[in-house]
């Protein structure tokens, strides 16, 4: 007796399978938004040129980006909303990016104490309160 496979295992490999190309997002609604949001008429046909800008530099840079990221950004650009193909690259650059950086060496947080100031960091001079903001205000 042959077993179906579980439906989550052909989710996934539909899933990645869909990963594999840059996918199809209608900036139109994004677009028509920003151009009148917060009172301010801007250009829709010049929003849509930039995404599609966008989306041709995303098409010779998808495979740079890991199946699981590209499947990752694209629920979430799209959750909610069409999306925008600037905030698909976006989500893509900030997960590749945060690989990249170092590996805490076992310190909680990034604030740990340290034994005194960080070398990279400029020491700003201690200032003493002015008289006039001792006691709560101007005299």
């Amino acid at each position: 007796m042959v077993l179906a496979p579980p439906a989550f295992i052909i989710a996934t490999q539909l899933l990645i399978a869909v990963a594999d190309q840059v996918p199809s997002i209608d900036v139109g609604p994004s677009c028509r938004a920003a151009a009148t949001a917060f009172g301010v008429n801007q250009d829709v046909g010049a929003c849509i040129q930039d995404e599609k800008n966008a989306r041709d530099e995303l098409a010779k840079e998808w495979n740079q980006f890991s199946a699981a990221d590209r499947a990752s950004c694209t629920s979430l650009v799209k959750m909610g909303s069409s999306g925008t193909y600037t905030d698909l690259i976006t989500c893509l650059e900030i997960k590749r990016d945060a690989r990249r950086l170092p590996k805490d060496s076992g310190r909680a947080g990034t604030g740990a104490a340290t034994s005194g100031p960080r070398s990279d960091m400029p020491v700003a001079p201690h200032r003493q309160p002015t008289q006039s903001t001792v006691g709560g205000g101007i005299r």
